[in-house]
């Protein structure tokens, strides 16, 4: 698990603080959960570099549900992060898909705006959310 939270906080850590964006992160029915917090913008988003590509394919992760429910604030810069990962996940032949969980009516607007929202499923529970993607693979 700890490859785990390798991954994630390169992905979302505070380039300024000490403390990171991820809450926790865990693994249920083959579907990992990041559980993010605290603000998540352009300018607390770590670069991602190819090594990191390496790694994830390392950690076997094709489903990830992200929940958002202790993020404070978000900009377009997670957007970007999450094209990012699922960019990743396709080019080293995971056909995965990301979940999201607990969105703010911002984060909504942020995916409606950039043409993204399609590329994303939305759950209204953690339940149905690893129900649905524990299924897909």
């Amino acid at each position: 698990m700890n490859i785990l939270k390798t991954l994630f906080s390169r992905l979302f850590h505070d380039k300024h603080h000490a403390k990171g964006h991820i809450g926790k992160i865990e693994c249920r029915d083959g579907v990992t959960i990041v559980r993010l917090k605290g603000d998540i913008t352009f300018d607390t988003l770590s670069s991602i570099h190819h090594e990191h590509i390496d790694r994830f394919k390392g950690a076997d992760i094709k489903n990830v549900l992200a929940d958002f429910k202790d993020v404070v604030n978000i900009d377009t810069g997670v957007i970007v992060a999450l094209v990012s990962r699922l960019k990743e996940m396709r080019s080293i032949g995971k056909d995965g898909r990301i979940g999201l969980i607990n969105l703010s009516d911002k984060m909504r607007i942020l995916l409606d705006i950039s043409k993204t929202k399609d590329l994303f499923i939305e759950y209204r529970s953690e339940d149905a959310a690893v129900m649905d993607l524990s299924k897909r693979g």
